[in-house]
């Protein structure tokens, strides 16, 4: 019964270990890092070295600019970069939010107007 109780303990104690010196690879996956295969790497070999290790954890971590719209390769280009509020791409972002809003509301009405009599195909 000890035997067992040990061989437990040890893959418990094993999978924890495990998770805590690939932290910073679980970090930047979770965070979609553009990076993951260079941290992964930086990780796996340098990472037994504690400045490795916390080398690849502040990276995990670290967001650059070109990454601030979620990184990665997936990330969606419907997702919005923050940008501050005086920039100008604020204000295009607003004019073509209200293009579309707009755009949206006209193929609406025009779908539910009834065509006017006489008329043999749709007004488009």
């Amino acid at each position: 019964m000890d035997t067992i109780a040990g061989i437990l303990l040890a893959l418990v104690l094993l999978v924890i270990s495990l998770c805590l010196y690939f932290l910073p690879t679980i970090v930047a996956r979770g965070r979609n890092h553009r990076n993951l295969t260079a941290i992964f790497l930086i990780n796996l070999l340098l990472g037994w070295m504690l400045i490795g290790w916390v080398g690849a954890l502040v990276w995990a971590v670290f967001v650059s600019q070109s990454d601030s719209n979620g990184g990665g390769p997936s990330s969606s280009f419907a997702q919005r970069r923050e940008e501050p509020e005086n920039s100008w791409t604020a204000d295009v972002d607003q004019k073509i939010a209200r293009h579309a809003e707009q755009y949206a509301q006209q193929n609406v009405q025009r779908n539910v107007r009834p065509m006017p009599a006489g008329f043999g195909r749709r007004n488009i």
